[in-house]
């Protein structure tokens, strides 16, 4: 530790002030490392089995999982995109307890997909309510091979949800040229212009998201959006 940063850490000391713990970090794939966040609760069901130690026996039972999927898929590579297709149809049914085994056993097959981290990045924001860890989680996702095409349409949404509307309205736009059809990331575009001051562009992507299939519940935000904004002929 250089001079300067041993007498900062002494003046802090004087002060009466508590030094900053460094938050604790773990290698969950080759060359990726995020923060340690446990939540309580079942180990399989967090995300990367809540970074518990594995005991012998916990690694005897993963090799056995890992060979009994390898004869029925056939390959790493098919097992993991079947286990996270099982992971995305869970959250699709609000199911985390299964989203998180599905993504804790993909991982057993490719760790440094991009897929892993978007999916504990959705279950730390909807399930755990932590958007911090869900923000660094979604960052590693986006230079991981293997994305999916709603990588960004989730960021962006997440980042909104957060009140983080400068942050999200870029990671939006950029989703949108990766799913233009989707009328709920337009949707989300619109609230994220509207919030940013931006009413003329707000209605643009409202009146799009209105032309396309979304969900029932964001014709309520796309009618909010025509009335806050003023947008003509609504």
């Amino acid at each position: 530790m250089n001079r300067r940063l041993v007498a900062l850490a002494a003046f802090v000391v004087l002060l009466g002030l508590p030094l900053a713990a460094a938050a604790e970090t773990v290698e969950v794939a080759p060359g990726v490392i995020v923060t340690k966040k446990t939540y309580g609760g079942p180990d399989s069901e967090a995300p990367f089995y809540g970074f518990a130690e594995k005991s012998p026996i916990l690694r005897q039972t993963d090799d056995i999982f890992i060979s009994m999927a390898l004869q029925v898929y056939g390959s790493r590579a098919k097992a993991f995109e079947h286990l996270a297709a099982r992971g995305w149809e869970a959250l699709a049914a609000d199911d985390f307890k299964q989203a998180g085994t599905s993504f804790n056993q993909a991982a057993l097959f490719a760790p440094a997909q991009s897929q892993i981290f978007h999916g504990f990045a959705v279950i730390a924001y909807t399930c755990f309510n932590d958007p911090q860890f869900a923000d660094e989680l979604f960052k590693v996702a986006l230079k991981q091979p293997g994305a999916r095409a709603t990588l960004k349409a989730d960021y962006g949404h997440m980042l909104l949800a957060a009140n983080r509307p400068g942050d999200a309205e870029p990671v939006l736009e950029q989703a949108i040229r990766d799913t233009p059809e989707a009328g709920d990331t337009w949707t989300n575009l619109g609230l994220a212009r509207l919030r940013n001051g931006n009413p003329a562009g707000a209605c643009l992507a409202a009146d799009q998201a209105d032309k396309l299939p979304h969900a029932t519940h964001a014709h309520t935000s796309i009618r909010w959006i025509w009335r806050e904004a003023k947008c003509s002929g609504h």
